[in-house]
C-alpha cells in the first residue's frame, strides 16, 4: 500500500539521494541549523519538511521521488 503523505523524518543518505546533493552537504545543513533534525541513538533524522521548503519543492514533487526510491 503507497503512502500519500511524506514521511516526518529522513535519514540524510536518504535525503542526499531524494535531493542530489551529498550526504556531507545534508549534514552541513543540519550543522548550520537550516534545517531541523533529531538524534535517534546513533542516528540523525532531517525533517522533511524543512528541506523541501529551503530547496522551494512542491511536495507532490517530493512524493513523487520518495516513491521511485
Amino acid at each position: 500500500m503507497k503512502r500519500n503523505v511524506l514521511p516526518i523524518f529522513i535519514k540524510p543518505r536518504v535525503a542526499a539521494e531524494l535531493f542530489g546533493m551529498s550526504q556531507w552537504q545534508v549534514y552541513r545543513l543540519v550543522y548550520d541549523k537550516k534545517v531541523d533534525s533529531r538524534k535517534v541513538g546513533r542516528s540523525v533524522l532531517i525533517k522533511t519538511e524543512d528541506l523541501v521548503n529551503l530547496l522551494n519543492l512542491d511536495p507532490k514533487d517530493v512524493q513523487t521521488l520518495l516513491e521511485a526510491l
